[in-house]
């Protein structure tokens, strides 16, 4: 048995989890089956330019990590850029989200992890972004070449402090209501990056959010995990693993 899944099976899961070969090959050996179309394929690879354009706008700098050793680890920049993009993805087919949510989700997505200490639960790593964001506005307004207005701010910061709280504690909360669409998108794309777990029963349950996402997603979030740590794993830096990972899926039969 590999050391990471020893660690695993004792509960032992180290402080800084990177992805290693065996942990992807067993990704890669329970992958799941998608009820996808044709349909979709053909919508998806005509909206990627697109989204690759959006994402490139929104890549946090590595001086905001907390700490440096996550920049690279399963909560880092590749998570954090396909949380960015499936959250966008998720705007893109939803006719009733409006399309300048494309901003706030990309600002929130990007930076929902990025003062995390460690890969264990970390409680309270989200109130530690959230608070982070709300002091580093003008700094992230220039680094993304962006406004922000204060109703904005606001629910930027709930989309963070509240993305790794279950629904049943912030389902009656006043903040919940007033963003429920930028939290749910967050809270959906973040699950759907699970997929990079060594253990299929920690990877997405529809019952655990609220905006339930088609197979067709699913698999998109699927496929762009396994390439982009195949990149990764192949020598390539963490933002350039999941461009490249994107190029493809364009001409991947999903």
């Amino acid at each position: 048995m590999d050391l990471l899944k020893d660690k695993i099976k004792n509960g032992k899961i180290p402080k800084h989890w990177y992805m290693d070969l065996n942990t992807l090959n067993t990704i890669k050996n329970n992958k799941p089956t998608f009820s996808t179309n044709a349909s979709f394929n053909s919508n998806f690879a005509s909206k990627i330019d697109n989204l690759l354009s959006e994402l490139e706008n929104f890549i946090p700098d590595f001086s905001w990590f907390l700490v440096q050793q996550e920049i690279d680890t399963i909560h880092g920049i590749r998570h954090m850029l396909r949380v960015s993009f499936l959250s966008m993805l998720l705007i893109s087919l939803d006719n009733e989200i409006p399309l300048e949510f494309f901003k706030l989700s990309a600002v929130t997505s990007s930076l929902h992890d990025l003062r995390r200490r460690n890969d264990l639960l970390d409680v309270g790593h989200a109130k530690r972004g959230a608070r982070w964001f709300i002091n580093n506005v003008p700094l992230i307004k220039e680094k993304y070449n962006i406004e922000l207005s204060d109703e904005e701010v606001d629910e930027i910061y709930y989309a963070i402090l509240f993305h790794d709280i279950p629904y049943k504690k912030i389902s009656d909360d006043e903040n919940y209501i007033n963003y429920k669409n930028l939290i749910d998108i967050t809270k959906t794309a973040d699950a759907l990056d699970r997929y990079r777990l060594p253990r299929v029963e920690w990877w997405i349950k529809d019952k655990l959010i609220s905006l339930v996402p088609s197979d067709d997603i699913k698999h998109v979030a699927y496929q762009l995990l396994v390439l982009s740590e195949t990149h990764f794993l192949n020598g390539f830096n963490g933002i350039n693993s999941v461009l490249k990972a994107l190029e493809s899926l364009k001409n991947l039969n999903l």
